[in-house]
């Protein structure tokens, strides 16, 4: 009997020991409510920073004002490993509405620092834009959108581009554009 108890403890402490060692090489991956509740760059709050709460930032843009500043987490999310170490990180759209006729995009980097999200960088994209896509892999953000011509109104932009972006430090940097032509004029 004695035997049998040996050999239990010595496959149990073996057992637990692989699992140990499987458990971590294995990335914690980021989650879409990891990055809802955020934090985040933005030129846009007052005090530089925002922390989302369930993907939406809401700051008075006066002490005075009903008016307010709100961002929010687009759906256009893309999960990749943008820095080369093997965990997923992210990119995604936060959309800022600061009270105005306005409503401003920005593409922001986030690197996945053990199952966390960690804001890396951001790139203004444009007012009143239209994100259709967004596609993180092989290291580049790849970017659809609808953008103004010079003759389009703000309501209604017309030209369709491809931009792409990569992360060099903690700046995201367009790499390339690929500009589409629309029927509109």
């Amino acid at each position: 009997m004695g035997a049998n108890v040996t050999n239990f403890l010595f496959l149990t402490a073996f057992m637990l020991q692989m699992l140990a060692c499987h458990t971590a090489k294995q990335p914690l991956t980021l989650t879409i409510n990891e990055l809802k509740s955020g934090e985040y760059r933005s030129e846009w709050s007052t005090k530089g920073k925002i922390k989302l709460n369930d993907g939406i930032y809401k700051e008075k843009i006066a002490s005075d004002s009903a008016t307010e500043l709100v961002i929010k987490l687009n759906d256009r999310i893309s999960f990749g490993d943008l820095n080369g170490d093997g965990a997923e990180d992210a990119a995604l759209i936060l959309v800022s509405d600061p009270g105005g006729s306005g409503t401003f995009y920005d593409l922001v980097a986030v690197i996945n620092s053990q199952g966390k999200a960690k804001y890396a960088a951001s790139i203004f994209l444009g007012d009143r834009v239209k994100v259709e896509k967004v596609d993180l892999s092989s290291g580049k953000i790849l970017v659809k959108m609808v953008i103004h011509k010079r003759t389009d109104p703000m309501c209604c932009p017309s030209l369709k581009v491809e931009q792409e972006y990569a992360l060099q430090g903690d700046e995201l940097v367009r790499q390339s554009v690929e500009m589409k032509a629309t029927g509109r004029r």
